[in-house]
């Protein structure tokens, strides 16, 4: 079984496909379009924002192919890297040095320092040299004059400047000046400043060459909510899989304003943290006097979450919001057909397909890579339009070669029968897969609430009461649970009493909803967890500071409560006007292959933890798109019945064992209870 199970994983999913069997390979991507070249050779294709909402980030499902069907190798250039391809560094001692101070009658004394260095020896990588100078003070400011002789003695070269080092209000220098693509003689370096030192600098000649791929594309983001309440605006956004926004882009038909914008990642492991904040502004429309984009680090889940504050203005109007991005692109090598045509075609889409490992690779620029030599060069080429064609791709359509079985086909098979009379609670589920057979339920509180802390007894069958195996991915999500309080004041503190409508429920943060701007208290906050004592989960500070009006949340270790409890130190200040408490709630995700039908979710049982052999492939399942399980509400399992634990398993000895037990203390009592009737004997 676990062999014709991995042998299926292979067939779907094995990068062998492409090496071997193109027409597989092809296959498994639902859509293409042509590529077009203007001659042979290497060429750079960009794909663009159509494309890219259907592929992932790491852009695993995208392959070329070549007119006679072969693979055709290619290297992922990202529009992100700035690359550093050459650079060159030559140290230099002066050849001379002179030193003069003038005293001046209404200022300080100027100081002139005067260098005469050798010129640099060399070619310039980029064409021209830059003098840096290595200051050893903290502050200090200067002006600088550079002058050369050219190689070709025509003219002398000049260049003047200030050199810098200031610490307030921030750090900020400049420490170079151009000398030029070619100086022939020495190079005569002139410094004035008030300093009341000598400012005895070292040289260095530099000169380096960089790419900078700032091609860039953008796509309008899709609202999935908006709401407004306590002066903030939140909005939802969906992010397709493939588009990683380098920055967000504000649209408004609200002619003035001026917002801060805080910019989260959300998805399926949760609120995984702020990814940009800044504050964006619109003078007046038209006038360009306008900042609307915020820059964002590298978002990982399928959704944003975008607060604007709006204080106590109306909400923005008309809001859009667009993703910009760098445009990916792919360079290869491609020969152009001998008649008018494609000359490649691309294949793209779904989720069957792995990171394909070229040789190309290796040539892709990295950040802050430096590289020399007959490679810089190759690099550098990849650049240049003369040695690298452009390009075009056709119109998308779907992939005549695409096979739309399911790729968990070989996966899609109940298990063994079960006894749905020892679960005491079920939830009726519509499972409807993707195209790839797969499906996943985001489980509820009330699930966790009902199931065994390890989560053991839960099963998943079909009308005739089969299993089907099921992948469990814990910490995949979360979900808010609203509490209930009761508070109680003694003491200049208030207590409050804290209970979700479920329990008991794995909990890891407590969120304080209050609309008082400033306060600093003390807290303790302790919990019961389920079957123990009450212990102390986390204590310090509740604080908030004016105007910032997020809700305060308060982090602690994951435990199984049945109750919480806040105690907040109120001094001789009123107690907080909480509006609302709230508890995260981490839910594991269910993953099950199998076809679209009523199933049952079981729940509350005595079941020893399941073992099913598609844990052995969870790489492959989880590797492609999941379709959605819509379910029913939580009830009692009519078919519960609290004798078949007796009957089943080990039930039949424990029955005998609490039978003897019984049986055992009713005898002891009766002959203690004879006894003392009996009464004493003299």
């Amino acid at each position: 079984m676990r062999r014709s199970l991995c042998a299926g994983a292979v067939a779907v999913l094995s990068a062998v496909a492409a090496a071997g069997d193109t027409v597989a390979l092809r296959s498994l991507f639902p859509k293409e379009a042509d590529v077009t070249v203007d001659g042979a050779g290497l060429a750079r294709l960009d794909l663009p924002a159509g494309v890219l909402a259907e592929c992932l980030p790491d852009l695993s499902n995208v392959r070329l192919f070549d007119t006679r069907g072969n693979e055709v190798p290619f290297l992922v250039d990202s529009p992100r890297v700035d690359a550093v391809v050459e650079t060159r560094q030559v140290e230099v001692r002066p050849l001379e040095v002179r030193r003069e101070e003038v005293p001046r009658a209404n200022g300080p004394s100027l100081r002139r320092e005067t260098f005469e260095l050798p010129p640099p020896v060399g070619v310039a990588p980029s064409g021209g040299w830059t003098l840096t100078f290595d200051v050893a003070r903290t502050e200090f400011v200067a002006r600088a004059r550079v002058t050369w002789t050219r190689k070709d003695r025509a003219a002398s070269g000049e260049a003047t400047g200030s050199i810098f080092r200031l610490l307030s209000p921030r750090r900020v220098e400049k420490l170079n000046l151009p000398v030029g693509a070619d100086p022939e003689s020495k190079v005569t370096v002139l410094l004035e400043h008030e300093q009341p030192f000598w400012l005895e600098p070292s040289f260095r000649y530099v000169s380096s060459r960089t790419t900078d791929r700032a091609a860039s594309a953008v796509i309008p983001l899709s609202i999935l909510s908006t709401r407004s309440a306590a002066g903030m605006t939140t909005v939802l956004l969906a992010r397709p899989p493939g588009v990683v926004p380098a920055s967000l882009r504000l649209e408004s038909s609200t002619p003035t304003f001026d917002r801060k914008l805080t910019v989260s990642d959300l998805g399926t492991s949760g609120d995984t943290g702020q990814l940009g904040s800044a504050s964006l502004f619109r003078f007046q429309p038209g006038s360009g006097v306008e900042e609307l984009e915020l820059p964002l680090r590298a978002a990982r889940g399928d959704r944003l979450r975008v607060v604007i504050e709006d204080g106590g203005s109306p909400p923005l109007a008309g809001i859009a919001l667009t993703a910009v991005f760098g445009q990916p692109s792919l360079v290869a090598y491609l020969e152009r057909p001998e008649s008018s045509g494609a000359a490649a075609t691309l294949c793209f889409g779904g989720r069957r397909a792995r990171v394909p490992r070229y040789d190309l690779a290796g040539l892709r620029p990295v950040a802050g890579r430096e590289v020399y030599g007959l490679r810089a060069e190759a690099l550098l080429r990849l650049y240049d339009p003369k040695a690298v064609h452009e390009a075009h791709l056709g119109a998308i359509r779907p992939n005549p070669a695409f096979d739309p079985a399911p790729a968990l086909a070989f996966a899609m098979r109940p298990g063994a029968s079960i006894d749905r009379s020892s679960f005491a609670h079920r939830r009726v589920l519509d499972v409807r897969p993707s195209p790839e057979g797969l499906a996943r339920l985001h489980l509820a509180p009330e699930d966790l609430a009902a199931l065994r802390s390890d989560l053991a007894d839960l099963r998943i069958v079909d009308s005739q009461g089969r299993q089907w195996p099921y992948l469990l991915e814990r910490g995949a999500a979360s979900t808010e649970v609203t509490l209930t309080a009761a508070a109680s004041s003694k003491n200049r503190a208030t207590s409050y009493r804290l209970s979700a409508g479920v329990s008991p429920l794995t909990l890891d943060r407590l969120v304080v909803d209050t609309d008082l701007a400033f306060f600093d208290r003390a807290f303790r906050l302790t919990g019961v967890p389920d079957g123990g004592a009450e212990s102390v989960l986390a204590q310090g500070r509740l604080a908030r500071s004016a105007p910032d009006l997020t809700p305060v949340a308060i982090e602690f270790p994951s435990a199984r409560l049945t109750r919480l409890e806040l105690r907040i130190d109120d001094g001789d200040d009123a107690p907080l006007p909480v509006r609302a408490f709230r508890a995260r709630c981490p839910v594991p995700d269910v993953f099950v292959a199998a076809p679209a039908g009523p199933y049952t979710l079981l729940a509350g049982g005595e079941a020893a933890p399941p073992r099913y052999e598609l844990e052995r492939v969870r790489d492959v399942i989880l590797a492609v798109e999941a379709g959605e399980i819509r379910p029913s509400a939580l009830e009692a399992n009519p078919s519960f019945r609290v004798s078949t634990r007796f009957t089943r398993g080990e039930g039949p000895q424990q029955t005998i064992l609490w039978i003897a037990i019984v049986a055992a203390v009713v005898v002891l009592a009766a002959i203690t209870l004879r006894l003392a009737r009996q009464g004493p004997r003299l």
